[in-house]
């Protein structure tokens, strides 16, 4: 909600359209997964890991997870589904439409980390999130 960019590509990793070798071992079917800083990486495009640089990452096998299509839709599902509780008609209001409150573990009452958020539409002022996300608010 308001950032100008995101990163998905673990999210994105072992769809049909996605890089990586596919890899089948007892009956199940896996993509290699690892970013461009990756030593692998660095192998097949560079020719290897330069003196002055360092490797990052690891090179993992994700599982295979078909046509790309559906987790698209799952996203932007999620993304309208979170437009139609703020009021937003559309994507560019959704960040002015929403207020996001971190709280930490060591201000909530329970063992998880809170996500919340404070909407303004038409029909008033709405509150989403726990009970004790809900009391930090007065």
């Amino acid at each position: 909600a308001g950032a100008d960019f995101v990163m998905l590509g673990g999210m994105l990793a072992g769809h049909s359209e996605s890089g990586g070798e596919l890899i089948q071992r007892d009956g199940k079917k896996y993509k290699l997964f690892y970013g461009m800083s990756s030593e692998m990486a660095m192998k097949k495009y560079a020719g290897g890991v330069a003196e002055y640089r360092a490797s990052e990452g690891k090179t993992v096998e994700v599982p295979f997870k078909g046509d790309v299509e559906h987790t698209i839709r799952d996203i932007l599902g999620g993304i309208r589904s979170t437009c139609t509780y703020v009021g937003a008609a559309k994507l560019k209001e959704l960040s002015r439409r929403t207020t996001f409150i971190r709280v930490t573990q060591q201000g909530s009452c329970s063992n998880s980390v809170l996500l919340y958020l404070h909407t303004q539409n038409a029909q008033g002022t709405h509150w989403g999130g726990s009970k004790e996300a809900n009391s930090l608010r007065k």
